[in-house]
């Protein structure tokens, strides 16, 4: 048995019964209290009774009012008493029914007399007065018997009282015995074993530290000493089988010093290669800014030429129709431009957000396209964003008025949810299809795109992600996407 679930048990032994020792104790003290007052009251039923007895006779001698009242008086006081007394025993009982009987039988005889005396002085000779000798003496038997009916009481209470005091002091020596013979039993059976367990563990540890690694500690017990012992012991076998595989240890040194110097190179070989990546980064940045840069201008000056030739081509149709195709393809050039401009910017490191006003932002994007049917409801709102945020209703009113034609309805709306701002851009347009509702976010990384698609939306994502939000898509009529689209993102509030 465990060492910890011996010493709780016989704790928790010695605990019950040091508790039930002492609640005796207690019990024994309030009996004491309780009987000390019972005697008193006793004694106080015995006294009063021997003033009843010379009251009775100082009122049949004298009858006077005054020792009427005095008489009276004490028998108030003697009833009172009387009523707090608590018989235990039977004999208790008898002799209070004695008191309570002599008590009634007192009274009565001295109510009868008060009415024979209460108008007659005092006789000068009481012997002469055969009836006030009878009185007297039924009055004397009974306080007589009260009086040593209560004495009795006190009596059997002080005997009762004597006994207990003799119980409570053998409890209180049961206590430091129990006490004693706790303390005693856990120096032998615990802290003694204990401490000579913990000796042996002492000793063969020296043993086995000294080198002697076939020395086996004795296990005595199935306690935490002997799981110690047992622990030494393992480590011991452990220790013999490492010391006897030392050449295998020395094997294993080699070949982690072979490791280590592998993959010192490989560290000197990825050093080499992040310069390289840093090379390549610096020429990729040289490239971005000559596509972004030297080819945007390039490609404005394109623009400008060919409103220039459009313009000097005002009778041939079919040479200006090639004209603004010509246009349309560099200005989708530049915008695609500006757009690899905008996302390498978001990449270029963490967004400074600030509070910016969405109600401005949204009125002046769908004041660009006057001749579109565009509806507003919103409210104003400040939300956390940089000046990029334009660029998501550049791209989301765009698309709507794109792909949903001249008739397309588009309805911008914007409502407060938990703290954000959901922002919902609708049109009445072809819609997506439901299996292109997720993709149609990741076209560009996945590359199902033409020339310039994709861009947009990938750009709206990575906005909306940079700026803490979320962004969807779904049928403007759930369950029918062929009536339109509705994109939908959120935004923290300010």
């Amino acid at each position: 048995m465990k060492i910890r679930t011996q010493l709780i048990i016989s704790t928790v032994i010695f605990g019950l019964v040091l508790l039930i020792i002492a609640v005796s104790a207690v019990t024994t003290d309030r009996q004491l209290e309780h009987l000390d007052r019972q005697e008193q009251i006793a004694r106080s039923l015995a006294q009063e009774a021997n003033d009843l007895s010379y009251l009775s006779t100082e009122y049949l001698l004298y009858r006077e009012d005054l020792q009427r009242t005095r008489w009276e008086s004490v028998y108030t006081s003697f009833s009172s008493d009387l009523s707090e007394f608590d018989p235990q025993t039977p004999e208790q009982q008898a002799l209070v029914a004695n008191i309570r009987g002599n008590q009634h039988r007192l009274k009565e005889i001295f109510d009868s007399v008060i009415p024979v005396y209460a108008a007659s002085s005092g006789s000068d000779d009481p012997a002469a007065d055969p009836v006030l000798q009878t009185v007297w003496s039924r009055m004397a038997v009974q306080t007589q018997g009260m009086g040593a009916d209560a004495t009795q009481l006190a009596r059997i209470m002080h005997q009762e009282m004597d006994q207990l005091e003799q119980a409570s002091t053998l409890l209180i020596f049961a206590l430091m015995g129990t006490f004693a013979a706790y303390l005693l039993t856990s120096y032998f059976f615990f802290y003694r074993h204990t401490l000579v367990a913990i000796d042996d563990l002492q000793k063969g540890a020296e043993i086995i530290g000294s080198g002697n690694l076939d020395y086996a500690i004795v296990e005595t017990s199935d306690d935490e000493i002997s799981e110690l012992s047992r622990s030494f012991n393992r480590m011991a076998a452990d220790l013999k089988g490492i010391t006897a595989s030392k050449t295998d240890l020395e094997r294993e040194a080699a070949e982690r010093k072979q490791a280590e110097e592998a993959l010192q190179r490989q560290t000197e070989d990825l050093a080499w290669l992040n310069r390289d990546l840093e090379s390549a980064h610096r020429e990729t940045n040289l490239y971005l800014d000559i596509l972004t840069h030297d080819i945007g201008n390039t490609e404005n000056v394109s623009n400008l030429y060919t409103e220039l030739l459009i313009d000097s081509l005002p009778g041939d149709r079919e040479a200006t129709g090639y004209a603004k195709k010509l246009q349309r393809s560099v200005r989708k050039s530049i915008e695609i431009l500006g757009t690899v401009s905008k996302i390498r910017r978001i990449h270029a490191g963490p967004p400074l957000l600030r509070p910016m006003d969405l109600d401005a932002i949204i009125r002046e994007e769908t004041g660009h396209y006057p001749n579109s049917s565009i509806r507003y409801e919103g409210a104003p709102y400040l939300v956390r964003a940089d000046d990029l945020l334009p660029e998501v209703f550049v791209n989301l009113i765009g698309n709507a008025v794109k792909h949903g034609g001249s008739d397309a309805a588009i309805t911008v709306l914007t409502e407060e949810e938990n703290g954000f701002v959901r922002v919902t851009v609708a049109d009445t347009g072809p819609g997506v299809p439901d299996e292109q509702k997720d993709a149609i976010f990741h076209r560009y990384e996945q590359k199902k795109r033409g020339v310039g698609e994709g861009l947009g939306l990938y750009l709206v994502q990575i906005l909306v992600g940079r700026y803490g939000g979320e962004v969807w898509v779904e049928d403007r009529v759930p369950g029918r996407p062929e009536e339109g689209a509705a994109f939908r993102f959120t935004l923290e509030k300010a």
